[in-house]
């Protein structure tokens, strides 16, 4: 962001800021803002960076999937016209996680493959942390464990170097779903989300904590 100008930065950074709080009403309001900023100031990166995280609300906060898509093929076509591929990379891979909300497994995986080329060439550790948590989602529901597993692995080793706990916790619940469904292995499950439980009270987010104390609960309903 260090071309933009400093009031379209500063929208988005505070967007950012609040997503990470789970504020996603003030973000989406940021993020709103940047994006009419932006269409003033005719920035065409500065656009595409508010279409992209106001896609990401769209898909995670709405379920709403026809504005989430419309919002990425735009945003895809702004980063694809400036030659931006990183940015291409970021739309590529919502669009996959997209696509894998709606079970188009070969789909999704086209889209997330092609992202994480990008991702490894720019050797963005985020992007490839955050496309192999996908494509293992993808693995998991076509039945490949052990490369869903693999994947997951991945993922948390470039999250934990990176220090973002929010994924981190994300990714721990993937991997506590698949010792407890899959490997009926209470203990470990119980270990994960305990670490993911963790992690989600030191950043201070309440609904996250709730959802692995209720799947706490069903492991010690299990050991009873």
């Amino acid at each position: 962001m260090k071309d933009m100008s400093p009031p379209l930065k500063e929208l988005l950074t505070e967007g950012l800021n609040a997503k990470r709080r789970g504020d996603h009403r003030n973000a989406r309001e940021k993020f709103q803002a940047a994006l009419v900023e932006a269409q003033r100031m005719k920035d065409d990166q500065g656009e595409a960076n508010a279409l992209l995280e106001l896609s990401a609300i769209a898909i995670q906060v709405d379920s709403d999937r026809i504005t989430a898509r419309r919002l990425l093929e735009k945003c895809l076509e702004i980063y694809t016209r400036t030659q931006f591929d990183l940015g291409r990379a970021y739309a590529m891979s919502n669009l996959g996680s997209l696509a894998l909300d709606e079970g188009k497994y070969d789909n999704a995986l086209q889209w997330l493959n092609r992202a994480l080329v990008i991702f490894e060439r720019e050797q963005d550790k985020y992007g490839m942390a955050m496309t192999l948590h996908q494509m293992g989602k993808v693995d998991k529901q076509r039945g490949d464990i052990v490369s869903a597993e693999k994947r997951w692995r991945q993922s948390l080793l470039i999250f934990e170097g990176l220090g973002d706990k929010f994924a981190m916790g994300q990714v721990l619940l993937s991997l506590a779903g698949v010792s407890f469904a899959h490997h009926k292995d209470l203990r470990q499950a119980k270990l994960l989300l305990n670490r993911a439980l963790a992690l989600f009270e030191e950043l201070g987010l309440p609904h996250e904590a709730a959802k692995v104390r209720h799947n706490l609960a069903i492991i010690e309903r299990r050991e009873k």
